[in-house]
């Protein structure tokens, strides 16, 4: 089961930010829109395209400290 629920504030993990060599433009926050058993649709601030899906290991609540990057 999934932690995210649907009106949760995230963000992505540091550490998948830097596995992918993203470091400039990321969007800072996100609403979870949809949930489902393998994947979460997250609405980010500033993005009108829609909403992006995205596995739950790669991304945690806002309001939490990220030191998966360490």
């Amino acid at each position: 089961m999934c932690a995210f629920k649907v009106g949760d504030i995230v963000k992505h993990k540091a550490s998948f930010l830097k596995s992918i060599g993203w470091y400039t433009g990321v969007p800072r926050d996100g609403k979870v829109v949809k949930v489902s058993e393998s994947v979460v649709s997250v609405m980010w601030a500033g993005e009108w395209k829609g909403p992006t899906n995205i596995l739950p290991c790669n991304i945690m609540l806002a309001s939490s400290p990220d030191y998966s990057g360490m």
